[in-house]
């Protein structure tokens, strides 16, 4: 396939600092990490805008977390890089509000993970909704686009609405339904997060649902993957082995960590290809073998999954996500039900 010179979207976790402690953090264990001086942050985006990389999501822990955010935001917009910032909203004042909105972002994708305090302070700490619910409105009042970003759990799949409904009462122009990644603190609160299978059929069918009533108001991954079901399940049963199809990680994305460290995608943050503190991050991506091994087909032979050779959702169970099975691996989980999707891709 064609290997760009530089990536066409990079992910930039900014920060490994946060105001918060959510239960489902998928970047837990770099939280007590060095990351990027000013400097260092300052030569990265003059490699960013020397490699013509045309949009850079920032992200953190809490990017306003860090003093220096709106100085590097100031320069990457400047240099005309498309923008998108991911917050969890509760340090968003009006004046934090009116300072982000000269930054001209596609959008501002704030976390919101539940309808009311008791379910989403639930996730994400107390007191935690009624701040993340004014920085909502203070960014919607200075015409900010503002998409709200649920990762959905056994605490909230039952709020799906509830929170397309608020998302709508408060201007939001998107409410996306994000799977939960079973990576950082999401492993140590796994039997109060993890849905049961029949709990993901309920929230499949709701996402359905929802989708069909709401159109463009609804979407995220959750979405993708019923969608991604529906194509595949039309094909005939997959044979071992199998071959996992390239994705945007390492092919047209890749990440930063707080530290300097990339990573073919933010969710895969583990695997290290290079380091910008040592070496041009045009180097790391044209010729780490990280990204090259992202290049190629991931091959999944029988004996990786010997639960699996019969069941008739194995191809959109696995072949709808390349991270899934460097996720599933790297922990060898061995609870089925955080894994297989059999109960759930039958409401697809």
């Amino acid at each position: 396939m064609e290997v760009f010179s530089a990536p066409l979207d990079l992910s930039w976790i900014i920060t490994n600092r946060c105001n918060l402690r959510c239960r489902h953090c998928l970047n837990a264990e770099l939280r007590n990490g060095t990351e990027l001086t000013t400097r260092e942050a300052i030569a990265v985006i003059k490699q960013i805008v020397g490699l013509k990389i045309f949009r850079v999501r920032i992200s953190g822990g809490e990017p306003l977390e860090r003093k220096d955010l709106f100085r590097l935001i100031d320069l990457l917009s400047k240099a005309k890089v498309k923008l998108s910032l991911f917050t969890n909203g509760t340090l968003i004042t009006r004046n934090v509000a009116k300072r982000l909105a000269v930054s001209h972002m596609e959008f501002y994708t704030v976390s919101l993970d539940g309808a009311s305090p008791a379910v989403h302070d639930a996730i994400r700490g107390t007191g935690s909704f009624v701040k993340s619910i004014q920085g909502i409105k203070n960014l919607i009042a200075q015409k900010c686009p503002v998409l709200i970003a649920t990762t959905m759990t056994h605490v909230n799949y039952h709020d799906a609405e509830k929170i397309v409904l608020l998302a709508r009462a408060l201007g939001a122009r998107q409410v996306q339904f994000v799977e939960l990644m079973y990576e950082g603190d999401a492993l140590s609160h796994i039997k109060d997060m993890a849905m049961t299978a029949r709990e993901r059929f309920e929230l499949l069918t709701a996402v359905r649902d929802l989708k069909i009533k709401y159109g463009d108001m609804i979407g995220g991954s959750i979405p993708k993957s019923i969608e991604g079901a529906d194509n595949l399940r039309l094909l005939p049963r997959p044979q071992f082995r199998l071959k996992y199809r390239e994705c945007v990680a390492g092919t047209t994305r890749c990440a930063i960590r707080p530290d300097g460290i990339v990573a073919p995608c933010e969710r895969l943050w583990f695997l290290k290809a290079g380091d910008v503190k040592k070496e041009p991050l045009r180097d790391i991506w044209l010729h780490s073998s990280v990204m090259q091994r992202f290049r190629k087909p991931f091959i999944i032979k029988k004996e990786y999954m010997p639960g699996c050779l019969r069941c008739r959702y194995l191809r959109p169970c696995i072949l709808t996500r390349r991270c899934r099975p460097y996720l599933f691996f790297r922990h060898k989980l061995k609870d089925k039900s955080l894994s297989c999707r059999n109960t759930g891709v039958a409401a697809c």
